[in-house]
């Protein structure tokens, strides 16, 4: 997961300009062409009547904000009639569906009852609110998992795709016990290399660290030029976090003072076993995470205040744009895929580890929903997830998807997507179809998944007749 970059100072000429969820009263952001052009052409424009708003939320008392804030919307508001076309406009809240409107039409013309209200009447009008606030709660839920995972699906569909996509993923993982020479179950053999000593370094950090510096330094980055051709200049270095488990990626400057840095976590040995290095070193580093946030600040085709890589909380639009976790972490775990285009995953073992990570995230879309809008425990969702992977720390990993709704769907709907529109492509393009611009497209579009699905079809169009 990436964390926190540095982004310009608000008073400076490259502000961060907002982009918020669906829910600003009177403005259309789930419009994708607003997305767009925000994004790139209209933003010299854009930028001059949004300064203003910034030097007033940067001086004035903060008792004043609201004041600022609805002179930011009606910005925003003239500039979406301006850029989408009319039919495409509609004032909503996105928190009631049609069902839910009709709830509160109900409750209301009973409150307004000319004559005084029966008991019968009043204990409906409490019986309709109880049932206005569970449909608004589970359709904030609902918005969650749509706005993290880029899917337009209700929480019983994203749970089926997750059980799909475990039992697609575990047949290749029992070939590959039975062709590593053992006659069990994945689940068996899981247990057995996670608890094997041999898979891990146990003597010291510095071991750990070497062998990730020989994955990123000699296996992954020399093959990137293979299937990307626009490669980012930004160097790339692994150290330690002495606190941490797991690992991270962080961003490097524009000018190219600080590199990107893979950081591993060193405080528990055991949380990075030998299997899953490559895998690990392909989403955080090349060509995941780093060349992701490299290429975004070097790349020509974005605008300055768009470049910066960053992780913080997702909700903090409208003063930053809303990180868009499907996109993001979708391209670190497509990424984990390319290592097949790049032939890297030879050892079987480390393909073993490849779809043991994998599963793990299939198992994500099944537990998140299943705990958040279907009623699951968290030790069923423990329990789940313990049958299909090779994971350590299992309790920390579901205590984080039920602090943060929805965020964990992200990883594996991304890819999902992304080989969907790889698969569209190569089947429209046949013998035209370029990997490296296809890679070129994806990381152009800076997301959400819609806005890169129409630049993919833009791509092909323009491909096949340019």
């Amino acid at each position: 997961m990436p964390r926190r970059d540095q982004l310009p100072d608000l008073s400076s000429d490259h502000l961060p300009i907002i982009i918020t969820l669906p829910s600003t009263k009177g403005t259309n952001w789930h419009t994708s062409q607003t997305i767009r052009n925000y994004n790139r052409s209209s933003w010299e424009e854009f930028t001059r009547e949004t300064k203003v708003c910034f030097q007033e939320l940067n001086t004035q008392p903060i008792t004043n904000i609201d004041h600022t804030l609805t002179h930011f919307n009606t910005i925003i508001a003239e500039a979406d009639k301006k850029y989408v076309p009319k039919g495409n406009r509609k004032k909503y809240n996105p928190n009631f569906t049609p069902d839910i409107s009709r709830l509160i039409r109900t409750r209301n013309n009973l409150r307004c009852t000319p004559t005084p209200l029966s008991q019968a009447t009043t204990d409906h009008i409490h019986e309709l609110n109880e049932q206005i606030k569970t449909s608004i709660r589970n359709r904030q839920k609902q918005r969650w998992e749509e706005f993290h995972a880029g899917l337009q699906k209700t929480p019983e569909e994203i749970q089926q795709i997750g059980f799909n996509e475990v039992a697609r993923i575990e047949a290749p993982m029992q070939e590959f016990v039975y062709e590593l020479g053992y006659n069990m179950s994945t689940q068996n053999f899981s247990n057995m290399i996670l608890n094997d000593p041999a898979n891990f370094y146990t003597t010291a950090e510095v071991d750990l660290l070497n062998g990730f510096r020989y994955v990123v330094y000699n296996v992954t980055t020399p093959a990137v030029p293979l299937i990307f051709k626009n490669i980012p200049s930004a160097e790339i270095i692994v150290q330690a976090d002495p606190t941490g488990t797991g690992a991270y990626y962080l961003a490097g400057s524009d000018d190219g003072s600080r590199p990107g840095v893979f950081y591993v976590g060193t405080q528990d040995l055991n949380s990075s076993p030998k299997y899953g290095m490559l895998t690990l070193s392909l989403h955080e580093g090349n060509l995941g995470h780093h060349l992701q946030g490299s290429y975004a600040l070097e790349s020509p085709n974005l605008p300055y205040f768009r470049s910066a890589m960053e992780d913080r909380n997702y909700g903090y639009a409208p003063s930053r744009f809303p990180i868009r976790a499907c996109y993001m972490e979708g391209w670190g775990l497509y990424a984990e895929s390319t290592g097949f285009d790049m032939n890297l995953y030879g050892d079987l073992l480390e393909r073993y580890g490849h779809y043991s990570d994998e599963i793990f995230r299939a198992c994500r879309l099944v537990v998140d929903t299943g705990m958040h809008a279907l009623g699951w425990t968290r030790q069923e969702a423990v329990d789940y997830i313990l049958q299909y992977t090779a994971q350590s720390a299992l309790e920390n990993e579901v205590d984080r998807y039920i602090t943060w709704p929805g965020q964990a769907l992200a990883y594996k709907s991304g890819p999902i997507l992304s080989t969907n529109f790889r698969s569209s492509a190569e089947q429209q393009l046949g013998s035209q179809f370029d990997i490296k611009d296809f890679h070129d497209v994806i990381l152009d579009s800076l997301g959400p998944m819609s806005v890169v699905e129409e630049e993919v079809n833009e791509w092909i169009a323009s491909t096949l007749n340019p």
